[in-house]
């Protein structure tokens, strides 16, 4: 038997730490990127030949030096591909086209066609007549979701059941990611928040859909084994009624503050996450001080999260999304 051969793991490995650091940066040259990676400079010139090969980075300059000798600046290649991002909230497809560097190129709201699967196959037909390199969509839906096939789904019962992920590849040729809403938002926040935090937080939303959770275990967003992590609309509360009955019609103030510490407890005491991101009206943030002291009824103050709060949950939602088809787009592997 010949001896096992590694090599070509090693090399997906070190072409996944480069890829990693790259979209971190606008530029970079190849002696700096080989030293804040402790790859040698051979390892990393031929990892970037690759890249540059396959037209993912490209040549953006000389740098300047003192000695004569200038080296050359690379940066990813925004002509490399375009991302479609599409996700439904309530009767309505949000609709935002980026290239690789996710500079935005194309943004828009529509409303719902003749069913949901019909309209975002039109949408990309569209987008692909107008966006000639579109490679990667990324879909976010209300609902559970395990390798691009929903699972839970409230409302929307036209895709239901549906493998939306394998649908849409076979028919349009490009990859597809499809993500419970709540995850992706979870992962957008995670772009802009201290990455000590990062590891094990929490997310809670209340929209017009009702609340839904997202978690995120020593850096890792919870999915359980049949995508059901999250949904909190299913608590039973009260006379045979679910969190999800209540939540969808109008409250009080207090309603609203027993509903969000009621939620918050049993994260807690499920997960007991470090930080608690709560999104929805800007009306909420003003009841966090009556949210923290009616979570402390529930369980101990030491088990109480640290709660912030961000109202715009279409920036999370879109930027969740548009960092999953970048990196579907250049190969990045992630552990979200």
């Amino acid at each position: 038997m010949p001896p096992y051969d590694s090599s070509h793991l090693i090399k997906r490995s070190n072409e996944q730490l480069i890829l990693k650091e790259l979209v971190q940066q606008e530029t970079f040259i190849k002696k700096d990127l080989a030293s804040k990676l402790g790859l040698s400079f051979p390892t990393v010139s031929k990892v970037l030949d690759d890249l540059e090969e396959k037209g993912v980075i490209m040549h953006a300059g000389m740098a300047s030096s003192s000695n004569g000798r200038r080296a050359s600046i690379y940066g990813i290649n925004p002509e490399y591909g375009t991302i479609l991002v599409l996700y439904i909230q309530y009767s309505r497809f949000w609709i935002l086209v980026a290239h690789a560097k996710k500079d935005v190129l194309f943004k828009e709201e529509r409303m719902i066609g003749q069913d949901y699967l019909s309209t975002i196959k039109a949408i990309i037909n569209e987008m692909k007549t107008r966006f000639t390199n579109l490679k990667a969509i990324s879909i976010g839906v209300p609902a559970g979701v395990m390798d691009g096939e929903i699972k839970y789904m409230n409302y929307y019962d036209d895709l239901q059941g549906l493998h939306v992920k394998k649908i849409l590849e076979e028919e349009f040729r490009v990859q597809v990611s499809v993500e419970r809403d709540v995850n992706a938002m979870l992962q957008g926040w995670v772009l802009g928040a201290d990455g000590e935090k990062t590891k094990n937080a929490s997310l809670l939303i209340f929209t017009d859909d009702g609340p839904g959770a997202a978690s995120l275990i020593n850096g890792r967003i919870l999915r359980g084994f049949s995508a059901f992590a999250g949904e909190v609309g299913f608590l039973q509360v009260g006379e045979g009624d679910t969190l999800q009955d209540k939540m969808t019609q109008p409250q009080t103030q207090e309603e609203t503050v027993q509903n969000a510490a009621y939620l918050i407890s049993v994260i807690s005491i499920m997960l007991n996450p470090e930080t608690l991101i709560l999104s929805g009206e800007e009306s909420v943030r003003k009841l966090i001080p009556d949210i923290v002291d009616a979570c402390k009824q529930r369980i101990p103050e030491a088990a109480v999260p640290e709660l912030q709060f961000s109202a715009d949950y279409h920036q999370l939602y879109s930027e969740g999304l548009l960092e999953k088809g970048r990196n579907d787009l250049l190969g990045i592997e992630t552990d979200l």
